[in-house]
This record gives structure tokens, sequence and C-alpha cells, in this order.
């Protein structure tokens, strides 16, 4: 793995680990330059609360290893506020911000943008 990275180095700022749901040890990934480790729960069949579940102690075994966590695919506004809650450091999914072909940076969650829609489904 260390040497995978280190020839993708030169192409990118940073390097993120995606990882299976259920990964609670990250020691393997600890010293090898990794930005952070993550996961794409878009098209998990697992009930919210469960999922909500998974990805707390998924943030909570990378933290142990000092890794920044990301996940994407997030459907809900509940799951979005969920992950904030616990920690994690990079969200995407489309509540956020839809898909863009070209990337240019990283914005901090906006959660006046995120619930907009439901007060405007209530005026």
């Amino acid at each position: 793995l260390l040497k995978a990275l280190s020839l993708l180095k030169p192409f990118g700022r940073a390097a993120l680990m995606r990882q299976r749901l259920d990964t609670n040890n990250f020691s393997h990934l600890t010293g090898l330059g990794v930005l952070a480790v993550g996961v794409d729960v878009g098209n998990l069949p697992l009930r919210e609360l469960t999922m909500i579940r998974y990805l707390d102690r998924f943030r909570q075994a990378a933290g142990l290893h000092n890794l920044s966590t990301y996940v994407h695919g997030l459907s809900s506004i509940s799951l979005i506020s969920s992950v904030v809650g616990a920690g994690f450091d990079y969200i995407a999914g489309d509540p956020v911000m839809s898909v863009i072909e070209t990337p240019e940076s990283i914005f901090p969650i906006d959660l006046e943008n995120l619930y907009q829609p439901l007060f405007k489904s209530t005026a």
C-alpha cells in the first residue's frame, strides 16, 4: 500500500482511502500519509438508525489513529446532521450539494442552504 501511495502522490494533493462501513481498525493506515478514510453509503441497504450507529463507530475508530474521515452518498438531512455531530471532517450527498463535473475546492457546510427546501415547503 505504501508503494502504491508513493507512486500516486505526484498526481494529486491527497490520498483518501475508502473503507467498508464495518471497519473498526485503521492501524494498517497509520503513517502512510493518507489524508482521510471514509465510506460511500449511497447504496447500502441499511435503516437510517443502523447506519448512524455504524458511522459513529467508524469515525471513533479512525479517530484513535488520528485519521480524518469522510462519508459520501448521504441522502437525508438527518444523516447529514448525524455525521456532522459525530465529527466527520468531510461529507457529501445530494442534500449537501449536487455532484459537479470539476470540483475546484471543498466548501464548508451551509446549514441555511441545507434546510432551505424545508422552509419553502412550509411557507
